[in-house]
């Protein structure tokens, strides 16, 4: 397995492709990527705070930026929803 490495040039914004940005490449055109990654138990796959913040560098710490993910429990309830946030590089990281 070798760690994935996605192109710098165009950033990667939705959620979904926080694997493509955290993951080694899927292995022999696997649907699939490897357990051992995704568990987060293969050495180069476990460290995802340095990767993101190695990844997203060239953003300036204090700049605010706009997110969305999906949130399980709002206002003391469970339902599944979009949740737009904003924040700086370190609060989207964390």
């Amino acid at each position: 397995m070798s760690r994935a490495s996605p192109n710098k040039d165009k950033k990667k914004t939705n959620e979904n492709d926080l694997f493509d940005i955290l993951l080694c490449d899927k292995s022999n055109k696997s649907k699939f990527h490897e357990p051992a990654c995704i568990n987060g138990t293969f050495k180069h796959c476990f460290d995802y705070i340095k990767t993101l913040t190695e990844y997203y560098e060239e953003i300036p710490e204090n700049k605010i930026i706009t997110w969305s993910k999906w949130e399980k429990e709002i206002d003391g309830k469970t339902k599944r929803m979009v949740v737009t946030y904003k924040g700086t590089k370190s609060e989207i990281i964390k």
